[in-house]
């Protein structure tokens, strides 16, 4: 999600008109208010043809649980993409403004992958989900060549199974962060399970857990990739 402060000049700032300790949410909890607002944006998969190559398409979105969530045909382009390689982003942005730039946006990346016709209860989420914000859709529901996709972005999940014991972990949600690691209740087939996982080493400002957070979700998916 972007920021303004970039745009901020130099100088002294002025005193602010409030009271700073007030409690403000995350900026992951502004960016998924931000999304969940939005139904529509562009996915970019990796092209077949060129090879390589990004390739954006308008699409239509809705989110099940923190994860974006799509209809799209088996004719389409982004769709033979992704059958090749499921490596997926999704640009949201606001609009109504005279400066686009200083619209709020973000970018979210992840494996888009269709969801299975044999996970039923994931499949019925999703299809909820997608029509309750384009009702109009069901329509297309109904061809064969149509199908739900989903780009996972739940990062928190592959901290969990790469990283702690837990397993069938179908959504996480960080509870607290501090300077030794962080928590998380991870959605299990047990029902919620409390999960803290530690930093490699010790941060002290938002940007060295940024950077630990990053590294770790690495070293997850350089093990996932691994055991595949």
């Amino acid at each position: 999600m972007t920021i303004d402060a970039h745009a901020r000049p130099s100088g002294d700032a002025p005193e602010p008109l409030y009271d700073v300790t007030v409690p403000t949410p995350t900026h992951a909890e502004r960016a998924r208010t931000l999304a969940a607002r939005i139904s529509t944006g562009t996915l970019c998969t990796i092209a077949i043809e060129p090879a390589g190559y990004p390739y954006g398409s308008f699409v239509t979105v809705a989110f099940d649980d923190g994860n974006p969530v799509f209809l799209i045909s088996t004719l389409a382009e982004h769709t033979h993409n992704l059958e090749r390689d499921p490596r997926a982003s999704l640009l949201v942005a606001e609009g109504g403004s005279d400066d686009p730039l200083a619209n709020g946006r973000v970018t979210m990346l992840g494996e888009c992958c269709r969801i299975a016709a044999d996970h039923a209860p994931e499949l019925k989420h999703a299809g909820e989900a997608f029509f309750a914000v384009h009702p109009n859709a069901r329509y297309y529901a109904n061809f064969r060549d149509f199908a739900f996709w989903k780009l996972r972005v739940d990062a928190l999940v592959l901290y969990c199974t790469a990283f702690s014991k837990a397993r069938d972990v179908s959504s996480a949600t960080m509870t607290g962060i501090d300077r030794y690691g962080f928590e998380m209740s991870a959605r299990t087939a047990e029902g919620p399970r409390p999960v803290r996982l530690a930093f490699p080493r010790s941060v002290s400002t938002p940007e060295d857990a940024r950077a630990a957070l990053i590294a770790m979700l690495n070293q997850a998916r350089a093990q996932r990739a691994e055991d595949h």
